[in-house]
């Protein structure tokens, strides 16, 4: 469920989440502070959900750029490689006739250790 800034209940408190997302971002060097000097800066919002794992339900916190700000927007690559659904049912149905078992992983911020951006990018927040 994708909780909306400005309609979250006063009693719902996503502090913790927040502070655990800014914490990953300083783990993995994802950002400098600096003066602010007349940059264009893209703003950033924060994105709220509740998951429920085993009857309790865990919130996180995800402070996302609003890149269609950004004003070189045509220099930008945005490919994103993903596997063709011919190519997974393909892969699928091997495992399915070997029965084979499949598992899935999440790496918890996966998208934090990327490559490092070959530009600067300033952000503000709000």
């Amino acid at each position: 469920m994708t909780l909306n800034e400005d309609v979250l209940l006063s009693d719902i408190d996503f502090t913790e989440a927040r502070e655990a997302e800014l914490d990953n971002w300083r783990k993995h060097n994802v950002y400098e502070e600096v003066e602010d000097n007349g940059q264009n800066c893209i703003s950033t919002r924060w994105v709220y959900t509740m998951k429920e794992l085993e009857n309790e339900f865990h919130r996180k916190a995800r402070l996302v750029a609003k890149g269609f700000e950004e004003d070189s927007l045509d220099e930008i690559p945005k490919n994103s490689p993903t596997c063709e659904k011919q190519s997974l049912r393909l892969i699928l149905s091997i495992i399915a006739s070997k029965r084979w078992s499949i598992n899935s992983v999440d790496i918890k911020t996966a998208f934090l250790q990327g490559e490092k951006m070959q530009r600067e990018v300033y952000l503000k927040t709000s």
